[in-house]
């Protein structure tokens, strides 16, 4: 598999319980709107996971650190994410 889908791809398989759709919208000038965004309409199926809360740790240079290894497994795993699924994150 590519590590880009096509949404006929997605289309497809929305009822795969191995699926994971990750709604990831986030904007520099408000960081709020993405979320906004998603309750107001997403993927069937898509969970929100915040830039800020969920993608990036506080500890570490620039805006948005990426966690370690362990601490992102750690925290995608709480949030149902597993080595068992497939993940498809979107933007708008």
């Amino acid at each position: 598999m590519t590590p880009l889908v096509s949404v006929e791809w997605l289309a497809g398989r929305l009822g795969d319980p191995a699926l994971r759709i990750c709604d990831t919208r986030w904007y520099l000038t408000d960081a709020h709107q993405g979320f906004r965004e998603y309750e107001q309409g997403h993927i069937p199926g898509a969970r929100y996971l915040s830039l800020d809360t969920d993608l990036a740790t506080f500890d570490g240079p620039g805006r948005h650190p990426l966690p370690s290894r362990q601490d992102a497994a750690d925290h995608f795993g709480a949030l149902g994410l597993g080595d068992d699924h497939t993940v498809v994150a979107y933007d708008s």
